[in-house]
């Protein structure tokens, strides 16, 4: 299963249906324009979506300045992705952590 399938959340920020990519990189190439469409059509929604997805605004802007070759799109769509990837493991982590009703641990 492809972690493509993990990160519809991210897509229907974009659009309001669901979509499904073969893999990773269409993942990134669609989002990279979809970015480059609102940089330049509805900034403030592309701002409103990095911060429901929790990328850090100055993590962005370091990024830009540091890659001046890239496209502003990639770069966007490659930290929106590795925040996703992080909230996910994130949340495996904290799920096999939890205690189960059955545990002695912590009964009062």
């Amino acid at each position: 299963m492809s972690d493509v399938i993990k990160y519809n959340n991210i897509v229907q920020l974009f659009r309001e249906d669901s979509q499904s990519f073969e893999n990773d990189e269409a993942l990134k190439k669609w989002l990279s324009s979809e970015i480059n469409d609102l940089i330049n059509t509805d900034f403030e929604k592309l701002l409103s979506i990095l911060y429901r997805i929790d990328v850090a605004e100055n993590k962005v802007r370091q990024m830009l300045l540091e890659e001046t070759e890239s496209n502003a799109g990639d770069i966007i769509a490659d930290l929106l992705i590795a925040r996703e990837k992080q909230k996910v493991k994130t949340r495996a982590m904290f799920k096999q952590t939890n205690l189960t009703p059955n545990d002695d641990c912590e009964k009062w």
